[in-house]
């Protein structure tokens, strides 16, 4: 549970700091899933992240239920 605190907190403030850079673009993201889902330098790092745990036989990523992530502010 205290993950999800951090995240819920985590997205409270992405959607006060696009709001005060007036990106209307980022208020449109209604989920943390979705904020995470759409972006690119997130994904990126998360995919090298995957290949490195992979290649140094650390085992494979753990894939949540996405229900977990699809709270709001």
């Amino acid at each position: 549970m205290a993950s999800r605190l951090c995240k819920a907190a985590m997205f409270s403030r992405f959607r006060l700091l696009s709001k005060e850079a007036g990106r209307s673009d980022l208020l449109r993201i209604a989920t943390y899933h979705e904020a995470k889902a759409e972006s690119q330098l997130y994904q990126e790092a998360k995919s090298l992240l995957q290949t490195y745990l992979e290649q140094h036989s650390y085992g494979s990523w753990i894939m949540k239920s996405p229900h977990i992530e699809q709270f709001s502010n």
